[in-house]
């Protein structure tokens, strides 16, 4: 896997370098006002239930596609990412 940079929107090492964008917080690091280079763009947040579903889902259409298979698996570990943090954070409020 790549080396990642900070990020300057969620300050987590989780800038892709020269991608434009953030795996944690899904910043595009730019203006939002700003077009994205490659159309609209939607974000999934790990505070919504189905996100890592739906990232999972995504991953495995590419992956059946031969999309690059480093981005599938960077899916794929964004996907358990959002989970660890769901779990982290329900289990901190039951605590």
């Amino acid at each position: 896997m790549k080396a990642l940079d900070i990020c300057p929107y969620c300050d987590a090492e989780a800038a892709v370098p020269g991608a434009g964008y953030c795996y944690i917080c899904g910043s595009t690091m730019q203006d939002c006002s700003a077009p994205h280079p490659r159309g609209p763009v939607f974000l999934l947040m790990a505070d919504d239930p189905m996100a890592p579903m739906l990232v999972r889902m995504w991953a495995a259409q590419k992956w059946s596609e031969h999309l690059d298979p480093q981005r599938v698996e960077d899916a794929r570990h964004c996907a358990d990412a959002m989970d660890r943090w769901r779990h982290e954070r329900e289990h901190k409020e039951t605590a």
